[in-house]
């Protein structure tokens, strides 16, 4: 009889094919191995019937000990602990540490789902794409970002809307942290880069960046007339950054649902 990892190694030889079919959004049929979840180490790291680890493609999850590990564990556990599951590889199967590299899909009441992008989705994960491993990049960053928007996990410190003053009153605070501003546009430029809505009564020159990148998503939005914000009250989501005194502090939106005129 084939041995367990010869057996694993001969479904791997398949990677270059499933490959080509694969798309960018995930998919069950293109995994090409089964198995049983023996036991879960952590948010991103399970175990298979037969002693193969698992390391779960394209996230990160808290390390022991640091906030939300414990949650990711349980959502992992919850959802994959003594349940056959389908594997998907990407272009490169292991890891140094001889472990197995892959999409995880495990069917639910409510039908299959992947549970590298639900850790992110939860707000239990953040990214960490190593080329060449790079597939589903964009169906990961849709998750990430409701779980953003939507203050979930380890986006979830300040979920409630913030006023700029609260926030320059002690700025260390919020910097880096994801949070809900309201303030009033003082002016709106637009240059080669992108957009800057620069808030008035501001103590820290606070900002907020819309990249070129982006530009074409809020114009299919609706929102490309920048002139008309001046003088409106915004509601801006995202995280709060200071790169130097000079710049002040920012936002920077990527996705029109970050943007909001403030009723009243």
């Amino acid at each position: 009889m084939m041995k367990h990892g010869v057996r694993i190694f001969l479904l791997i030889l398949t990677l270059s094919l499933v490959a080509v079919l694969a798309t960018d959004r995930p998919d069950p049929s293109f995994a090409t191995l089964e198995a049983k979840v023996y036991k879960v180490f952590d948010g991103d790291t399970i175990s298979l019937k037969g002693g193969e680890k698992v390391r779960l493609l394209g996230i990160d999850t808290p390390e022991i000990g640091e906030p939300f590990s414990v949650e990711a564990k349980r959502f992992t556990r919850d959802l994959v602990r003594y349940k056959t599951v389908r594997l998907e590889f990407d272009v490169r199967a292991r890891d140094p540490y001889a472990r197995l590299l892959a999409f995880v899909y495990v069917k639910t009441d409510s039908g299959w789902v992947l549970v590298n992008a639900e850790l992110v989705r939860n707000g239990l994960a953040r990214l960490l794409f190593i080329a060449p491993n790079c597939r589903y990049r964009e169906y990961f960053e849709e998750a990430l970002h409701e779980a953003t928007i939507c203050h979930r996990g380890l986006w979830g410190k300040y979920p409630g809307e913030l006023t700029l003053a609260q926030v320059e009153a002690d700025p260390v605070r919020y910097v880096i942290e994801v949070v809900t501003v309201c303030f009033l546009v003082l002016e709106a430029e637009e240059t080669d880069e992108g957009v800057v809505l620069r808030a008035g009564d501001s103590r820290f020159l606070f900002h907020v960046v819309i990249p070129s990148a982006s530009l074409a998503l809020f114009t299919t939005a609706g929102i490309d007339r920048w002139a008309d914000y001046v003088g409106e009250w915004v509601k801006i989501t995202g995280r709060l950054e200071c790169m130097d005194v000079r710049n002040g502090l920012s936002i920077t939106l990527e996705h029109p649902d970050q943007l909001v005129i403030k009723e009243g």
